[in-house]
């Protein structure tokens, strides 16, 4: 017959009696500070572990569309300002303003909110 080894607790459970024999000492409002603190430190570490889940789940999924052959492409921004001459010009909003439209709003005494298309 096999001999039983003798019970050891895990490290988990000393470091608990430790704490629990720590608050033995203590009045009931600091034991109400040392809880509210370890409150703010667990949800500090559990935040830091749940962003580095999030990018490390991120950089898994780029990795497999890299691997699959999948580009993400981003979609075209659409025209928010269009021409009172030629209805064809149109522009973004986006880099430096076009020449047509320049000339216009000489031409015309125009600020670019009239060119908005609605």
């Amino acid at each position: 017959m096999k001999k039983q080894k003798p019970f050891s607790p895990p490290p988990e459970h000393e470091l608990g009696r430790k704490v629990i024999l720590g608050f033995m000492g203590l009045g009931v409002n600091d034991m109400k500070y040392t809880l509210e603190a370890m409150h703010r430190v667990y949800d500090k570490a559990r935040k830091a572990h749940d962003e580095m889940m999030a990018h490390e789940l991120r950089r898994l999924e780029v990795e497999e569309q890299k691997a699959a052959g999948i580009r993400k492409t981003r979609a075209k921004p659409k025209p928010t300002h269009r021409s009172k001459k030629d209805r064809k010009l149109t522009w973004t909003g986006r880099g430096s303003m076009p020449r047509w439209m320049r000339e216009e709003m000489k031409a015309l005494k125009l600020k670019p909110d009239a060119f908005l298309i609605k």
